[in-house]
């Protein structure tokens, strides 16, 4: 399982300074000015085959105005995600009050805690570093983010409780993650599936950190569910409660053959459940649509045809994504779910012999040709399926690069209309022939 480490520091201590030494590539805004980390941002490193997650957060500060009270309550709840925290302090102020506050607050945290004095460009600082030991968190390391000093040292004292990563046993499962905006009501849909005995082999709670996966068997398939459950904590900062919402959503995708969008039907899509959709579609998972609390709507003669039309104008080209009104209190069509994901599932691994996709669309193509670009006569030879897993399509041309979107778009639909791959993201890619 990736460990997940935080910089934690007070204002101006480096903190995205270090975060960019160790990505070796600069990704957050650095910059002297207080709490320009206002939130925070994560990265997937490794260091000597050690793979971990990198948090860059915000300061701490002891009396905080409105946005440092903020930056607290963020990195506060940076402290509880994380499985290491590094704390950064500056050789060149020495221990401030500050430094002292945030110890007290880390060392209760039953974390593994390593103490950074950053800023010691020079071995003429390092005798200043024993300062340090005042703030009780071990044994402090001089560094120096901007120049590279005492980085890999760090890092090594960091990861040194971290194996060096092997090859992952197989997990043959179905994975799906239950995946949507804070109280849609995921953790309730996971346990209405469980609480189907019939098909239940057991349940595992926590096996990973920023999810929950239970096991499941749903006629004779085995199943894991990745509950992606916001976080327990109450926080008065939306924003720092999104951004680890946003961070096990990533990984609970990455993880996953199939994403459950769940949202609540009154609310319909959001711009957020959009977001969350595409980000699936990126990554070319299969997807399903879930309005939860459809019980609680009153519904008229009709009801689904018009909300299906207006969850369709929300989605835009992705209109191949089933949608599924549920209720996960009433168990209102839980059991349709995971059929709907079985097909699903099929449809991923689907795949179209060149001949059959050849003598399909190179007739309608050659009936609806690419318009031309530039004088530029566009004339698609052949296609083949190229991969499952996502799906994907090559498309050899003359002119690949001329041709337009909206034709993309065209044969995409065309293939869609032959060959079942609802729920299913379609990649068309386009080579010279």
């Amino acid at each position: 399982m990736t460990k997940t480490i935080a910089i934690i520091g007070r204002p101006n201590t480096g903190k995205s300074t270090l975060f960019n030494r160790i990505l070796r590539r600069r990704q957050a805004v650095t910059a002297e000015e207080s709490g320009v980390t206002r939130d925070r941002h994560y990265a997937d490193c490794d260091w000597t085959g050690r793979k971990f997650t990198l948090i860059d957060t915000g300061g701490i500060v002891e009396k905080p105005d409105f946005m440092e009270d903020q930056i607290r309550v963020q990195a506060q709840i940076a402290i509880e995600e994380a499985d290491i925290i590094i704390f950064l302090a500056d050789a060149k102020t020495g221990v401030m009050p500050d430094d002292l506050a945030i110890a007290e607050i880390l060392r209760p945290a039953n974390k593994k805690i390593v103490a950074a004095v950053n800023k010691a460009d020079d071995d003429s600082l390092d005798r200043q570093i024993f300062e340090f030991h005042r703030l009780g968190l071990g044994e402090p390391l001089p560094i120096s983010a901007q120049m590279g000093r005492g980085i890999g040292e760090l890092l090594d004292k960091v990861l040194e409780e971290i194996p060096e990563t092997g090859e992952e046993t197989a997990d043959d499962n179905l994975k799906i993650a239950v995946i949507g905006r804070p109280n849609v009501g995921k953790s309730s849909l996971v346990n209405a599936f469980l609480n189907e005995e019939r098909h239940i082999v057991t349940p595992i709670a926590g096996t990973t950190r920023d999810s929950i996966d239970s096991k499941i068997k749903f006629y004779g398939t085995d199943i894991t569910l990745i509950d992606t459950a916001g976080l327990r904590r109450a926080s008065r900062v939306k924003e720092a409660v999104e951004f680890f919402c946003n961070l096990r959503t990533t990984r609970a995708l990455e993880r996953a053959d199939i994403a459950m969008v769940l949202f609540e039907a009154e609310e319909n899509l959001t711009k957020q459940d959009t977001h969350i959709v595409n980000q699936a579609v990126e990554l070319g998972k299969g997807v399903i649509l879930l309005a939860n609390k459809w019980d609680l709507l009153e519904k008229e003669t009709g009801a689904f045809e018009e909300y299906q039309k207006e969850v369709d104008y929300r989605l835009g080209h992705l209109k191949y994504i089933p949608l599924l009104t549920i209720s996960a209190n009433t168990k209102q069509r839980i059991h349709r779910v995971l059929q709907l994901a079985l097909e699903i599932q099929q449809n991923c691994f689907r795949r179209v012999s060149t001949s059959d996709l050849n003598d399909y669309l190179l007739p309608i193509i050659k009936g609806t040709p690419p318009p031309s670009l530039e004088n530029k006569y566009v004339k698609i030879k052949y296609c083949s399926q190229v991969s499952v897993q996502p799906t994907e399509f090559a498309f050899h041309s003359n002119f690949p690069e001329a041709v337009a979107e909206s034709y993309k778009r065209f044969l995409e639909r065309k293939i869609r209309e032959k060959f079942d791959f609802s729920g299913v993201p379609v990649k068309l890619k386009f080579l010279k022939k």
